[in-house]
């Protein structure tokens, strides 16, 4: 505070001083003035003679200046008035800082109050020293106060990190009056307030930790944080407990997955793997059980697909092995049962397939070609005959219906006795008027030849007929 009584008597002493050579300089303008006057009364008689004596004197008139500079000062005035006169009035809003000022803040109005009477005495330059002085003093006296209550502030700080509450509590009482609104000394008063209920709560912590309870640790820990959230003995604190407890619980979840793995439990393991994941995600245990735990699934998934393929094919049902190793190779494309079975099934059915379709057309079979493909794909399929009951189905069928197509049908040939008849492919039949004779079932061509005609030949279709096939030939057109 005598800061301000001194700056503000320094001014009182700067205007006596400034008043003084005011008055000196104004006492030697009137010596001045009244010598001016008093010569140029002299000065005028003797123009008031010499004009009256004829002479002709031009009188010189007096311009008057407008200063600019005079101007430019009662502008600068005007603002810096406004704005000093906001401040002032800026100082009611922190009953803090005004308190603070004290009696300096009636002395800084009465200033005010001078700067506003010089300035509407036209002393520009004169009111504007009274606000810049008035502007000097409000922000040193913001400065100080700003440090006042940040330096109580400090010692507050370092009193409560010693452990000296009371010195704390009364320093930052200080820092408190001087700026309520201070967050930081609002803080640590919290802090204050609950330090009694921190240190309870802090020494139920060095009791659990005696009992190695880490739960309870914990617990306490919590409310300590709770209260005191700035407590940094308690959060490294806390820190080091929850480590021990997700410790301790990771080791339980890999033991427990190791347990479901050992038994087959696959589900159970792998939910335990989890649980530990989500406290040490990147650990080697974490990564090799759960290798275990696929290497486990794939095997049961391929134990799974062979059992199907086996029972598919114990039931014949080859279609359906082919589609279930198909899907197993999609997924496991080194699975050999579900390669094998596939080959085995496309095999079987395809075998199957052109079997029936040789069943289902027995007159093709009537073509010798289309015979001996059909007798060659027997041959093939009695092979697989024991895997499949339907194929051996099949292949008995189609034995049957080849059977029949290789029994012989009786042929009577009709002919003039002259003609020499033969069946292409087959053999001779000679001369004859009529003769019956043998044919396996099928297309065949017969050819009549006559020394002096043209030969003749006829396509006869050979099926099965309770009567013999007749077959008229005669070559019997001259040449």
């Amino acid at each position: 505070m005598s800061e301000f009584d001194n700056t503000i008597a320094r001014d009182k002493e700067k205007k006596r001083a400034q008043f003084k050579t005011v008055s000196i300089v104004i006492a030697v303008s009137i010596v001045l003035f009244t010598l001016l006057y008093i010569g140029g009364k002299a000065i005028f008689s003797g123009m008031a003679d010499d004009a009256h004596n004829g002479s002709a004197i031009t009188e010189r008139p007096t311009v008057a200046v407008d200063s600019e500079t005079n101007a430019a000062l009662r502008e600068q005035a005007q603002a810096a008035l406004s704005g000093t006169r906001q401040q002032l009035n800026a100082v009611n809003d922190q009953p803090a800082f005004k308190a603070y000022l004290d009696a300096q803040y009636t002395e800084l109005q009465e200033l005010l109050d001078e700067a506003l009477v010089a300035y509407t005495s036209t002393h520009y330059a004169e009111a504007l020293e009274h606000l810049h002085s008035i502007q000097q003093q409000l922000s040193r006296a913001q400065q100080e106060h700003q440090s006042a209550y940040q330096d109580a502030y400090t010692r507050a700080q370092q009193a409560f990190n010693a452990g000296d509450i009371d010195s704390a509590q009364q320093a930052n009482q200080q820092s408190l009056r001087l700026n309520p609104d201070y967050s930081p000394a609002l803080a640590l008063q919290n802090r204050i307030d609950v330090f009694d209920d921190v240190a309870d709560l802090m020494r139920q912590v060095q009791i659990a930790m005696v009992e190695k309870d880490l739960p309870k640790q914990q617990d306490a820990l919590q409310q300590v944080l709770l209260l005191d959230s700035e407590h940094e003995e308690a959060k490294e604190a806390l820190r080091d407990v929850e480590q021990q407890l997700n410790e301790q619980a990771y080791a339980a979840a890999i033991a427990r997955a190791i347990r479901f793995l050992d038994s087959g439990q696959l589900n159970q393991a792998e939910s335990a793997l989890n649980q530990a994941s989500q406290l040490f995600s990147n650990r080697s245990e974490v990564n090799n059980l759960r290798m275990r735990i696929q290497t486990e699934r794939t095997a049961l998934e391929l134990q799974a697909i062979e059992q199907q393929l086996n029972v598919f094919q114990a039931a014949d049902e080859w279609p359906t092995v082919v589609m279930v190793a198909n899907n197993a190779l999609q997924k496991h494309p080194s699975h050999e049962p579900s390669q094998r079975a596939l080959e085995l099934g496309q095999t079987i059915t395809q075998m199957q397939s052109a079997v029936n379709r040789y069943s289902s057309q027995p007159s093709r079979l009537s073509d010798l070609t289309v015979l001996q493909n059909a007798e060659q794909l027997l041959l093939s399929a009695r092979v697989f005959t024991s895997l499949s009951g339907k194929l051996a189905a099949a292949v008995a069928e189609l034995e049957n219906v080849i059977e029949v197509a290789n029994t012989p049908i009786d042929v009577l040939l009709i002919s003039d006795n002259q003609t020499f008849v033969r069946v292409l492919g087959v053999g001779n039949v000679g001369t004859h008027a009529e003769y019956q004779f043998q044919l396996k079932p099928g297309v065949y061509q017969f050819e009549g030849r006559r020394s002096g005609y043209r030969s003749k030949i006829v396509t006869v279709t050979v099926t099965q007929s309770e009567t013999p096939i007749e077959v008229r030939l005669a070559a019997d057109e001259r040449i």
